[in-house]
């Protein structure tokens, strides 16, 4: 696209909406549906106005769960064009989650934008802390040739638009929001001097828009539009400098995305040259980023078990964990830089997107366990790749003395642990007859007491025994056979009666199974010679798997050796230096001290064996208390705080 002399403006009225941040979603809520009731009255007093709706579609519909009434009113203001939604659900941060949250973010905010009458076809990323290198692949993808952003543009982009290329050659043309999202609020700040803020604005940026019409974003974080903007439009606007109101995409879809003349920028946008994409945030609310993962995982883990193992539809569940997973991706939620209760917040919605895709998850693998016999175990595994598993298990064990081996169906044997026994006597005391069957019924639930099931009993006067068992041998057991029994036994015997129960003799294990992609395989434990030992060792202080050996130094540093010689340093190393800064920026104490090295090291094995061996290597620091904030220097007084780092190498 090409200006002239008299090139002007096109204003793009927009808020940018920070669902949750220095207040929680809904006190934030409550300022968008205010803000919002403003923009569809302007909307349809005025058909010239233009509204774009900061790219997230979440923002529409926490309106309309305020406004249900509302919904033909948007729908109709959509359709007219005056409305641009999406096409994301969320503003996300883009390196604080999943692609496969990230994709679904862009197919959530389009599907429900749509539902709405259209989503804008403009990849709007406008406030993200850096982005990462295939998102010009998943825009493309997704059928947009347009991005917009700000955050994260090296400084030797030179106009106001480039070509950005993904790892795969796909690119996109991305207008460069170079002032940011506001770079038109201080040019109608003051209406008497709109005109020479204009002229002014447009020597300014000359050289970076070369002629073309210029892009005057009017709007901030949670800001309405002016009610006075289209009356200030209509006294300035003139052949000399055109004033003109569109949304975002309006703007850009005058521009040929296949420009060849675009400079190209490729791989992730991560510079700091016009605005600082604020890195601290990676590191902040470390309980935050554990929960989006943990989430991510069980999600994915629900999705595909359920697709290769039951025909039964989770979609309602699914659905409704990854929404809440995806609302909890925006750049001012995950990234932690909010109040505690909005983090408060942000992570009780992530354990509870992983608690519904748990329970979606444990049905699959309930109805898998089903087909096995009741004395086997399977494994699934929920990768599209082969791997190996490591199970942990507690297993029947009644042979003293005779290790405990598993075989696969196909009759594979497999590495076998023992870590540990679990208890027998799960029970031990004295009860009155007077109140014993009433206690004992109370306690039996079906077949079930103390988290096992009832192998048999013996009543004997003055004494009730219970044999319990994960897997009872005996078919059934008849509980109101033993009511009555019991019933007869304490009227006849008066007195204390003495309850045991005894749990069947069970070890713990570790059992390493090779599972194929998406698939499952059943096996058995039980006792038998233990087959040869495998490829986990620890010896003299070095672990090894086959493939790599870890090293443990006297400075409590790991050093990795693999087959072909290649050797790493280093691993593990602490450095610990203060930090003045805020939830968003690190920043150096003005004097600094720096602690490289531990006071104390202590190396223990805490587990050896054929499937799993575990070192645990403890450091003892002496770290400064806390910042002296009137010095700007760390405090004179020191703790003594000590560091666990357990080293384990996988099997293979």
């Amino acid at each position: 696209m090409t200006g002239t002399e008299e090139t002007g403006i096109v204003l793009v009225p927009h808020t940018h909406w920070d669902r949750e941040w220095y207040e929680p979603f809904q006190v934030f809520r409550f300022k968008l549906v205010q803000m919002f009731d403003t923009v569809l009255a302007m909307a349809e007093e005025d058909p010239r106005f233009r509204f774009t709706l900061d790219g997230q579609t979440a923002a529409i519909e926490d309106y309309l769960e305020i406004r249900p009434e509302n919904e033909d009113r948007v729908r109709a203001v959509v359709a007219s064009g005056q409305l641009a939604l999406g096409p994301w659900q969320i503003l996300l941060d883009e390196f604080l989650c999943s692609g496969e949250t990230i994709i679904r973010n862009l197919q959530m905010g389009m599907a429900g934008a749509k539902r709405l009458g259209g989503y804008m076809n403009v990849g709007y990323l406008p406030d993200m802390f850096g982005h990462v290198a295939q998102m010009p692949q998943i825009l493309s993808r997704a059928g947009m040739e347009h991005a917009c952003l700000w955050r994260g543009v090296p400084s030797k982009v030179s106009g106001h638009s480039f070509r950005w290329e993904a790892p795969d050659g796909s690119s996109v043309r991305v207008e460069y929001l170079f002032d940011g999202y506001g770079s038109a609020l201080d040019l109608l700040a003051i209406p008497d001097h709109i005109p020479h803020a204009l002229k002014e604005y447009r020597e300014q940026t000359a050289a970076r828009y070369r002629g073309d019409p210029i892009l005057g974003m009017v709007g901030t974080d949670h800001m309405p539009p002016d009610t006075a903007l289209m009356r200030h439009v209509d006294s300035h606007d003139s052949p000399v400098f055109p004033i003109r109101v569109g949304t975002l995409e309006d703007y850009v879809s005058a521009f040929d995305p296949t420009d060849e003349s675009l400079e190209p920028v490729s791989g992730e946008l991560r510079s700091h040259a016009r605005g600082n994409i604020l890195p601290g945030v990676f590191s902040i609310r470390r309980n935050l980023k554990v929960a989006m993962a943990a989430a991510e995982r069980m999600a994915l883990d629900a999705e595909r078990l359920a697709a290769a193992h039951l025909g039964v539809d989770f979609e309602p569940y699914i659905s409704m964990s990854w929404r809440r997973i995806i609302e909890s991706t925006a750049h001012d939620s995950v990234v932690g830089s909010g109040t505690d209760e909005t983090v408060n917040q942000v992570e009780a919605r992530l354990h509870e997107a992983a608690q519904i895709a748990r329970a979606a998850r444990d049905e699959v693998a309930l109805s898998v366990a089903g087909s096995v016999p009741s004395d086997a175990f399977v494994a699934l595994n929920t990768l599209p790749s082969d791997r190996n598993v490591v199970v942990e298990l507690e297993v029947p064990a009644p042979v003293e003395g005779t290790p405990v081996v598993a075989v696969t169906g196909d009759g594979e044997w497999l590495q076998v642990q023992e870590t540990g026994h679990a208890p027998t006597m799960l029970g031990d005391e004295t009860m009155d007859a007077s109140v014993l069957v009433e206690r004992m019924m109370n306690r039996i639930h079906g077949r079930e007491l103390f988290g096992q099931l009832i192998e048999q009993y013996r009543v004997a006067p003055y004494a009730l025994e219970f044999d319990v068992a994960q897997v009872p041998s005996a078919p059934v057991f008849d509980i109101v056979a033993f009511k009555a029994e019991l019933a007869a036994a304490v009227e006849a015997h008066p007195g204390d009666w003495k309850v045991r129960i005894t749990a069947q003799p069970r070890r713990r294990v570790l059992v390493d199974v090779p599972v194929a992609a998406m698939g499952t395989t059943p096996f058995k434990v039980l006792q038998a010679e233990r087959p040869e030992a495998g490829q986990v060792t620890c010896n003299d202080g070095i672990l090894g798997n086959g493939l790599i050996s870890a090293a443990i130094g006297a400075d409590g540093e790991v050093s990795l050796t693999g087959v072909d010689g290649t050797v790493l340093h280093g691993i593990g190393r602490l450095v610990d230096g203060g930090d003045c800064g805020d939830s968003y920026n690190y920043g150096p104490p003005a004097v600094d001290s720096i602690v490289t090295e531990p006071s104390r090291v202590d190396v223990e094995v805490v587990e050896l064996g054929a499937v799993r061996a575990v070192v645990k290597v403890t450091r003892h620091y002496a770290w400064p208390v806390s910042l002296d904030r009137r010095t700007g220097a760390r405090d004179s007084e020191i703790v003594d705080v000590p560091v666990h780092m357990f080293v384990e190498p996988a099997p293979w």
